[in-house]
């Protein structure tokens, strides 16, 4: 669900422009994506990014808690959640910015279930 950079109008339940609101969605990681997700019903560029927002979420939470099994993959942890980290702020700039970052397989399926 691109959306254009000059195309930033307030068609919203929270009256802010598209960017603002999609950017917002990452903002909390699972929180703002479920509020978001939960208050916004009509426009479809803001549910496709708190609904990947929601689903980014609970990756984070979990991936990196199943490398602290063992001792071996401890590390990974780290790094793992730097990726996610590094990756939630493109999010958060290139939403803001009104341009489009598709995450492989989770920008898919989002598409998916919002049809």
């Amino acid at each position: 669900m691109p959306t254009n950079k000059k195309n930033h109008k307030k068609t919203n339940t929270l009256s802010l422009p598209d960017n603002t609101v999609s950017a917002l969605t990452y903002s909390l990681t699972l929180l703002s994506g479920l509020i978001i997700f939960l208050l916004e019903k009509d426009n479809k560029t803001i549910r496709f990014h708190a609904l990947q927002a929601i689903i980014l979420g609970v990756l984070w939470m979990v991936l990196p808690k199943l490398f602290l099994f063992t001792l071996i993959l401890a590390p990974l942890a780290i790094l793992l959640n730097l990726v996610f980290l590094v990756i939630w702020i493109i999010l958060i700039v290139k939403t803001y910015k009104g341009e489009n970052f598709d995450l492989p397989i989770i920008s898919n399926w989002v598409r998916k279930q919002l049809k």
